[in-house]
This record gives structure tokens, C-alpha cells and sequence, in this order.
């Protein structure tokens, strides 16, 4: 099947019933009798006359066929159409045309593309199950509404590259998408999809997912799958997390034991719904950092050795926090116990504190006198406040131990 989108089966478990469902089955096409075969020239429209439709839906009398050269890496196959009302499916298969079983009626093809409106995509490359190789490929359109003849438009092209799917999102780089709205639930897997890339020493990825009207997280999922796009079988959707909700959102958080594995990581996302929704994702990464995570507003004792100056920075005396993209502030607050105690704190994003060359290497500082200190970071700071992990160090400058208390704080 198409990477791209599809009806699946799945239940969200806020509700009752299923909420995706495939279409009716099996697939009553009738007969495919020597289909007319119009060859395709790569890049260029070709036009689809749609017959008229009542209730069964219809294949499309003419297929398509296009030559794949040696070397290829990739095939992508669209179908448009300006007519809204219209449910056109897409079908590729290779080597000969699309048919129908004559013990089932279902289609025999190898790949599909069943949104429910007239505008479908498919993409076949070196990682498609099965992967592109030389030769013909042939490509069918059906029809599932009801209406008179019209037509549509189809594209194919080939190259030797792959183009990556999905738009390349990053901490700094978040990303709004918007989810048709289809007459059957839907997945989206890269048109629209997302993809986000873990570099070595990554402790934890958090995806979160904010859509417009915030009550359609009840009809909305997010997927997330490392190394190839979100797809869905027989077996249901094919990812290796899916989102929880949590409020108004829904977010995924990836911290398995001993770290994520590098790579690419393709984000996919589920509707079910016939109204279009629009949503805003963020992404935190954290890397592999020392000390202890902080949750926002909780208090933590600490207890402080002098610090030799070529150990200013230990894990006993970091923190770390992981801070929103919607965060509008970011406060420190020290205060210790210990009389006459001089207590600094430091604060990086995205990586660890270091103590060279008789520098602090950090973004942020309080270094008064005092065992007190108070440093507030907002968007207007420089650098200012992004979304990311912030590593926080306690340096103890008296010459005794310290003890006191740390809180970390996010305003969003």
C-alpha cells in the first residue's frame, strides 16, 4: 500500500467504538476486460475521464502506464481533481494492469491511495513494500461517489533520487499542518507528515500536537515511526509510538532505556473527522545531560561540597528541564540555608556546563555574593527562550558544605 494515507482500523481509547474503518469490502468493480493503456510521459498531465457514478463505485475504463528506467529510486504518482465532491481512489501495480479478483471482487495491486476525496498520491521508492524496480508500471483510478462524468488530472514522475517525505521539522524549526477533512477516518503519512532527525547522545524526544479547535484532540492521533513513514497494514497502523492526550494536546515522549536510537523519525497523524483541522507541533529534544530532571514549580534539596575549581560542575549539584515551545519564561530561584554561603548557578540549552579555561561555559548566570540567586530567561533574553532542554549547575563557592533549596519554573 501507498506510504501516504489510507483507511485503517483502530480504536482510540477515548471511545467506544472503533472510530476508522475501511472502506466496504469486498470491492464489487466488475470485470476488467482489456483495458484501454495510455502511456504516461514523466512531468507532463494526462487527463482522467471519470464515467458517471449512482451507488456501486466504478473503475475507470482507461489505465495508465509509465516505463521506470534502470537506476531509479523513486515514483510519484498524483491524481487531482477541482471537483470536491468526488471520492477517487489511486492504484499502481507492476508489470501488468490493475484487476479484479474473480473469487472476491477486490482489486489486485500493489499499491493504494483511498483518501476520501478526489486529490490522492503514491510514491514508490527504494524503501516501499514492494521497493521500485525497472520496468512498466500501471495505474487505475476508481471511483466511490455518485455523480455524472467528469475528469481529473494525472501526474507521474521518476527520478533517481529520493525525495524525503514529510517537512523536516526541529526544535527551532516547529511546524503547522492541516488534516483534510475525509468522508472516512484517515491517515496521514507525508503529505501532510513531518520527519525529525536524532543526533548521537539523544536522551528523550517529545512531540506535541496542538490542534485548532482544541476539541478535536478527541478526532485527531498522532503516530511516530523511526526510519520509514507512518503506514498501515491489514494488522492496522504501522508506527513505533502513539500519542496520549493530555489536555488540549496530544504528545508523544520517546526516552527508552539507554538512550534513542540516531536517525530519521517520520511523524504521521490520524482524522477522524469530515471538517479540516489545523494543528501546531513543537518538538523537545534533550540530550543525554547530568544530574536530575526538575519538574516546573517543585522544589529540590540540595547539598553542596566546597567545589574545587577543576570540578565546579558535578552531577550531584545538576538539573535539567524541558521547556515548551510555547514557554514565554523560564525562572532559577536559589535559596540556601547555610550561613554566609556563596552559591552561583548556571544554565545552558541543549547541552553540558563546563568549567574552561578559567570560563564558565554556560548561556545564563546569578553570581552574586550571596547563597540566593534568581535568573528569569524569557524570549526577549539573549539568547532567548526556545524550546529545548535547559542543564542548571549549583557551584558552591564558600568553603564549607551548603544545603538549600532550587526551583525551576516555566511559565507558558
Amino acid at each position: 500500500m501507498s506510504p501516504r494515507i489510507g483507511a485503517i482500523l483502530l480504536s482510540f481509547a477515548i471511545a467506544a467504538a472503533p472510530l476508522w474503518a475501511a472502506k466496504a469490502k469486498p470491492r464489487k468493480l466488475g470485470a476488467v476486460v482489456n483495458p484501454n493503456i495510455i502511456d504516461l510521459v514523466p512531468g507532463t498531465p494526462a487527463t482522467v475521464n471519470v464515467p458517471a457514478a449512482t451507488t456501486d463505485p466504478v473503475l475507470v475504463g482507461d489505465q495508465f502506464r509509465i516505463d521506470v528506467p534502470e537506476g531509479s529510486a523513486q515514483l510519484r504518482v498524483t491524481l487531482t481533481s477541482s471537483d470536491p465532491t468526488l471520492d477517487l481512489d489511486l492504484h499502481v501495480r507492476y508489470g501488468s494492469p490493475i484487476d479484479i479478483s474473480t473469487s472476491t471482487g477486490t482489486l489486485i495491486t500493489d499499491f493504494s491511495s483511498e483518501l476520501g476525496d478526489s486529490n490522492e498520491e503514491i510514491v514508490v521508492s527504494l524503501i516501499s513494500r514492494p521497493a521500485i524496480r525497472a520496468g512498466s508500471y500501471y495505474v487505475a483510478v476508481a471511483r466511490w461517489s455518485s455523480g455524472g462524468a467528469t475528469t481529473g488530472t494525472l501526474t507521474a514522475t521518476v527520478s533517481k533520487t529520493v525525495e524525503e517525505p514529510g517537512t523536516l521539522i526541529s526544535q527551532d524549526s516547529p511546524a503547522t499542518v492541516i488534516l483534510p477533512g475525509a468522508n472516512q477516518p484517515t491517515l496521514y503519512s507525508t503529505n501532510p507528515g513531518l520527519r525529525f532527525v536524532v543526533p548521537e547522545a539523544t536522551a528523550r524526544v517529545e512531540l506535541q500536537f496542538a490542534p485548532e479547535p482544541a476539541a478535536a484532540v478527541a478526532v485527531t492521533e498522532m503516530y511516530v515511526r523511526q526510519g520509514e513513514p507512518v503506514d498501515f497494514s491489514d494488522t492496522g497502523v504501522q508506527a513505533d509510538y502513539t500519542s496520549t492526550a493530555a489536555g488540549n494536546f496530544r504528545r508523544i515522549t520517546i526516552a527508552p532505556d539507554g538512550g534513542i536510537k540516531p536517525g530519521t523519525y517520520y511523524v504521521g497523524f490520524g482524522l477522524a473527522s469530515t471538517i479540516s483541522i489545523k494543528a501546531g507541533v513543537s518538538m523537545i529534544l534533550t540530550p543525554t545531560l547530568p544530574g536530575k530532571e526538575v519538574q516546573s514549580g517543585v522544589a529540590e534539596g540540595f547539598e553542596i561540597d566546597a567545589s574545587a575549581a577543576q570540578n565546579l560542575f558535578n552531577d550531584n549539584s545538576s538539573y535539567w528541564i524541558a521547556v515548551p515551545a510555547d514557554a514565554t519564561r523560564l525562572e532559577v530561584e536559589v535559596t540556601t540555608e547555610t550561613a554566609n554561603a556563596d552559591i552561583d548557578v548556571f544554565a545552558a540549552r541543549n547541552r553540558r556546563l563546563i568549567y574552561k579555561g578559567r570560563v564558565f561555559q554556560a548561556e545564563y548566570a546569578g553570581t552574586t555574593l550571596t547563597g540566593n540567586e534568581h535568573v528569569v530567561v524569557t524570549r526577549e533574553s539573549s539568547p532567548p527562550l526556545r524550546a529545548g532542554a535547559y542543564a542548571i549547575s549549583l557551584v558552591n563557592f564558600s568553603s564549607a558544605k551548603a544545603r538549600g533549596t532550587i526551583k525551576v519554573t516555566i511559565v507558558q
